[in-house]
């Protein structure tokens, strides 16, 4: 199998390459490379089996969904698009649409429609003022999609990032009466939407 990955019509070279399987109540990696300077990647002959496969230039990334059946050719070729953002959309006209939350401390879940966390979720926190001044902090959730980051008491600017679905920006306000911790939902990539976020107990 060859992976391409592309960007408007163009070859990706030194793009990095994450396959993930999917396993019982979640994924595990199961491949990572780059690619070559033709924009290519050949991974080795996978199982059977459904996969994520993530390519990653560092500023740009996308998300691609494979199922491996035993008769798949082994000459079989497959394309990731990458696509620039569109730079007309600013993060302070989405500060104006975001959702607005007050919590004890800036930690939480990340999950899809359906409840299944969503891993290595991208999380940018950034000036609610100033939001297009750029970032104050990153992390990412983990593989249970939980995600934890020491921030001062003030108002920020969250801003949720994986590819293949809507980014989600939240206002933050971190006060000692806030929520313990919360649930953010992301839907697949469609027509922008907010979706507010919910308080959560985390048990463990």
């Amino acid at each position: 199998m060859a992976i391409a990955v592309t960007q408007l019509g163009k070859s990706v070279p030194r793009a990095k390459l994450d396959i993930y399987r999917e396993i019982e109540n979640g994924e595990r990696l199961s491949w990572t490379g780059v690619t070559d300077k033709h924009g290519v990647a050949k991974p080795p002959k996978l199982r059977p089996g459904k996969y994520r496969v993530v390519a990653d230039t560092g500023r740009l990334d996308a998300t691609m969904f494979l199922t491996v059946t035993d008769d798949a050719a082994p000459q079989a070729k497959c394309e990731i698009k990458l696509t620039p953002p569109d730079a007309r959309l600013t993060f302070s006209a989405l500060a104006r649409q975001a959702a607005s939350i007050r919590v004890s401390e800036f930690r939480g879940v990340v999950q899809d429609d359906f409840g299944a966390v969503i891993p290595r979720t991208k999380i940018r926190i950034m000036s609610q003022k100033s939001p297009d001044d750029g970032d104050l902090a990153s992390t990412q959730s983990d593989e249970r999609g939980r995600f934890s980051l020491p921030l001062r008491d003030g108002t920020y600017l969250a801003v949720f990032e994986f590819a293949g679905f809507q980014r989600q920006v939240v206002g933050i306000t971190v006060a000692k009466d806030g929520w313990e911790a919360f649930r953010l939902k992301m839907e697949i990539a469609g027509p922008a939407t907010n979706v507010p976020p919910e308080k959560w107990n985390p048990t463990n």
